[in-house]
């Protein structure tokens, strides 16, 4: 018994002890099982959750991006409308003008002939009296009368007298019989009384051509709105649609709160399809415009998203091992991704040199290393390509930019690994280097930058050479921090310019001082005209044939109280980087037209002034009205003046540079080219620009010595008189010059072997005096009298 009860004790031991063994296993199978469950449910809870925050994400940054592409396109839009209202409102100036001008005897068919209205999107130019009877227009039958005094843009002028132009709601044109958008001006009669209106007849359609089918989709929409709710111009999808009428005050409180909200708005009076869009009110004329596109369209692109993002997170739940790997993939793709952006951030992307960002840090380590081992000075160089503007603006940029390439190439392979070179933007390069010998070190570098940039470049097929300027600042001795050399080097750099440029230049303290001095000039110049402080000088021409005084050149001087004779090289440039010449320009221009009416009056010839003119007042539109009030005001004839310009004014903007100079020649004034020879292609202008004279370079005259010399100067002589040029030497400095000018035909001469530059009244006592000198009679243009 015992040993049956033992028996059963121990197999009940052994039961138990595996009866345990199995549920702790089971449990921790479950456990096993449960966190994995819990674990895979976790994930695809964090999964789910993710997807939905970012679907709430992606949404909003698409509605952002929708409204930010709107706005884009509306700004466009605006500027677009603006440039294509502005335009029409020129030709309505003009035709404006010519009526009153010609007291009602415009010929609308000349103005045709002349390009003013070369447009598709003028359907006609019509001029109504008083009476609203169409006297002129571009197009029609002359012989059927129309009356418009009953249409709108007519009836507002009657009125008012403004002369602001208003655009009408399209109506169907009694002229033309095309829906049109009427631009209407009032004109005048001579005692300002009611002479009618100019009208210019667009199609409305062209305020809406630019609509894009990939900007704003197949159901988009592009509006011009005025503020009495009348569409000028409306275009949904391909089709323009004819004007209607919307209540504008309940247009724009829903189109207000509807961007408030960011919620699609709907325009029963249209369509029934919801639009995001975006409204703008135009500055100069009472209308608004908007953009549109279809919410339809939106949602698309959200629910293309969304499903993506679905189809992603099913495939998570069922293979999260592969969920895993695809993380890992996606953690190197963003890990490239993150080199790459690095790379962008701190690389130029024309050159692949670093930028800015990069030389910063760069440098900044550079000085810390070298201030631990207190051994080795640094040398920041700033690097400017000397007329690199030219390159550009001759060859395009496309050239540009190839011509940058090369040269960073070339720098680059001259500094060490250690040193850096980078970009700082447009033409201006950095490098920083080591220099164990200090200056000496940093002089050897700087001659191997240029003598780099020395041999020639390959075009656009063409060879061409180009030079830098460097100004180069050490660390410790001419700064402790980057902000200090950088700023040291930049004016050392501006010295080397100034010095002739394709050099280098150490900064030094006299430096600083120097544009203390040019801050002190530029300020003493902003009162300079208020305080009288200009004068101008005139030096004599000379007839070379006759040796007459044919006319003289106005050249202005400045006597500062303190400053004392200021050279006009020192305090010129400054008033033209800091927008001064114009007042300055102007006037020079009425004094010297003022002074040269004395000097005819007073010795009863004539005598042709000439005036110098910058780069600046040639881009102002101004200019025709200042050149031809101070003719007016001095009773100057036209042919008397003659401006100079010189070929890096021209280069600027070439198409401004012949346009200003065709209206400038349209007054009989001549046009003068001075310092010709020495730019970087003058010979092309001879046959861009209307030039009447060709002004030698003292540079070419000074050097006349030998027969070489004396070949290039008649060939430029010769060149001239082909083209019908008069050629003018500048610098005349000796008889023997006037001799030579003389026998190889020149036209005229200056410089102070003929005469200085002197003030007015010692100028006048030049004419009076000189022996063997007579004022003689240049000729006038167009048959000009005194």
């Amino acid at each position: 018994m015992l040993r049956s009860r033992d028996l059963r004790i121990s197999l009940s031991s052994i039961f138990m002890i595996v009866g345990a063994n199995a549920r702790s296993f089971q449990r921790n199978s479950l456990i096993l099982l449960c966190t994995i469950i819990g674990f895979s449910l976790a994930l695809l809870v964090a999964i789910w959750l993710t997807i939905h925050a970012h679907l709430l994400r992606e949404r909003e940054r698409t509605m952002l991006a929708t409204f930010a592409g709107l706005d884009k396109i509306v700004r466009t839009y605006e500027k677009q409308t603006l440039l294509s209202l502005r335009q029409f409102d020129q030709v309505s100036k003009f035709l404006k003008y010519e009526y009153e001008q010609s007291n009602g005897s415009v010929d609308l068919g000349r103005t045709v002939q002349r390009a003013v209205l070369a447009s598709d999107a003028v359907i006609l130019a019509s001029i109504a009296n008083e009476h609203g009877d169409i006297v002129a227009a571009t197009a029609g039958n002359a012989s059927k009368p129309v009356n418009i005094r009953d249409r709108e843009h007519f009836r507002v002028h009657l009125g008012t007298n403004s002369d602001r132009l208003f655009i009408s709601a399209p109506v169907i044109g009694r002229v033309s019989g095309e829906e049109t958008l009427n631009m209407s001006r009032r004109l005048n009669h001579a005692d300002g009384s009611f002479a009618g209106v100019v009208v210019v007849s667009v199609k409305p359609s062209v305020l809406t051509d630019s609509y894009n089918e990939t900007d704003l989709g197949r159901e988009g929409m592009l509006s011009v709105l005025g503020k009495d709710g009348i569409y000028r111009a409306l275009r949904i999808g391909a089709a323009n649609r004819r004007s209607m009428k919307i209540d504008f005050d309940r247009f724009v409180a829903a189109q207000q709160d509807a961007a408030r909200r960011s919620a699609a708005l709907t325009l029963p009076e249209l369509d029934p399809v919801s639009r995001y869009s975006v409204m703008l009110n135009l500055k100069e004329y009472p209308l608004a415009i908007s953009a549109a596109i279809p919410e339809a369209d939106v949602m698309r692109q959200i629910g293309h998203e969304a499903d993506s993002e679905y189809r992603w997170g099913l495939l998570a739940s069922a293979l999260t091992l592969l969920f895993m790997l695809v993380a890992i993939t996606l953690a190197l793709k963003l890990n490239s991704r993150q080199r790459m952006m690095e790379r962008l951030a701190t690389h130029d992307r024309l050159t692949a040199l670093p930028n800015r960002s990069l030389l910063n840090s760069h440098l900044a380590r550079m000085i810390e290393r070298t201030e631990l081992r207190q051994e080795q000075a640094i040398a920041v160089m700033f690097i400017d390509l000397d007329r690199f503007k030219e390159v550009n603006d001759t060859l395009g940029h496309a050239a540009g930019d190839e011509l940058l390439s090369e040269a960073s190439r070339r720098l680059r392979r001259v500094v060490r690994d250690a040193d850096l070179v980078a970009r700082l933007g447009g033409d201006e390069f950095s490098a920083v280097a080591l220099c164990s010998h200090g200056r000496e070190s940093a002089s050897a570098l700087a001659e191997k930058l240029l003598a780099a940039l020395a041999a020639p470049f390959s075009v656009a097929g063409q060879e061409m050479f180009i030079s830098a300027s460097i100004g180069i600042s050490l660390f410790p001795s001419d700064g402790r921090d980057r902000e200090e050399l950088f700023k040291n080097a930049d004016t050392a750099m501006y010295q080397a310019k100034a010095a002739g440029r394709n050099r280098y230049a150490f900064f030094t303290p006299e430096m600083s001082m120097e544009m203390k001095a040019h801050l002190s000039v530029e300020q003493a110049l902003r009162r300079a005209l208020e305080r009288h402080e200009f004068e101008v000088h005139y030096q004599p021409r000379i007839d070379l044939r006759s040796m007459q005084i044919v006319g003289m050149e106005a050249l202005l001087r400045w006597n500062h109280p303190e400053l004392g004779r200021v050279p006009p090289m020192q305090f010129i440039p400054i008033a033209e980087e800091r927008g001064l010449i114009e007042p300055i320009g102007r006037w020079v221009l009425q004094e010297a037209c003022a002074r040269t009416r004395y000097f005819i009056d007073r010795f009863g010839r004539p005598l042709r002034v000439s005036v110098n003119i910058s780069a600046c007042q040639l881009q102002r539109f101004s200019l025709v009205g200042d050149v031809r009030a101070a003719l007016d005001a001095a009773g100057l004839p036209h042919g008397l003046l003659e401006l100079e310009l010189t070929e890096s004014a021209l280069v600027n903007d070439m198409e401004l540079s012949a346009r200003m100079l065709a209206q400038i020649k349209k007054l009989g004034i001549q046009i003068a080219l001075d310092d010709f020879g020495t730019g970087y292609s003058g010979l092309a202008y001879l046959q861009r620009f209307p030039i009447d004279v060709l002004k030698l370079d003292r540079s070419f005259i000074n050097q006349q010595e030998g027969a070489e010399s004396r070949k290039v100067i008649e060939a430029f002589i010769r060149l001239a008189h082909v083209l019908d040029l008069k050629v003018v030497a500048e610098g005349i400095e000796t008889a023997d010059t006037t001799s030579m000018l003389k026998g190889l035909g020149c036209d005229e001469g200056q410089g102070y072997f003929l005469g200085k530059p002197m003030p007015a009244a010692e100028f006048e006592r030049f004419l009076m005096q000189t022996p063997g000198l007579r004022c003689a009679a240049p000729a006038l243009a167009h048959g000009e009298a005194l």
